[in-house]
């Protein structure tokens, strides 16, 4: 293999490297969800789990940011709670299934009540989430 050809695939513009990345994970992840403009997350599918709601809402958070930079790319607890809306506030049941997700990989806890995707464990994510009709029919 000639050393132009090694080069090629792996030295990248960065434009290019994240438009690549990111074009067909905002595809998928537009089935599950919005982000508004103020940076909460709003679910189409209301059949997701609480854990998949915890990752469908920060991988969408983690890709609106790469698109528009004034969107954080973690949450809160307290943005979460919102975003999922199916939790009683006052229960622990949402921190501890942020700690199962923590444990299992799925995010990193950023600091105190603050948590992310990390951006290698998006493709895994998405290819866990359960079909919507429009991919089954696509498949």
């Amino acid at each position: 293999m000639a050393f132009e050809d090694l080069k090629e695939g792996f030295i990248v513009e960065k434009e290019k490297y994240e438009e690549n990345f990111l074009g067909p994970h905002i595809t998928k992840i537009k089935n599950y969800c919005v982000v508004y403009k103020d940076g909460n997350v709003s679910y189409k599918d209301i059949k997701l789990t609480v854990s998949e709601k915890i990752r469908v809402a920060l991988v969408a958070r983690f890709l609106a940011n790469k698109l528009e930079p004034s969107i954080a790319n973690e949450m809160s607890v307290d943005e979460l709670f919102t975003s999922i809306g199916t939790i009683d506030k006052g229960s622990n049941s949402l921190n501890v299934r942020l700690s199962n997700e923590v444990t299992h990989g799925y995010i990193t806890r950023t600091k105190r009540k603050m948590y992310m995707v990390p951006p290698y464990k998006i493709p895994k994510i998405l290819s866990e989430l359960p079909l919507k009709e429009q991919d089954k029919k696509q498949r």
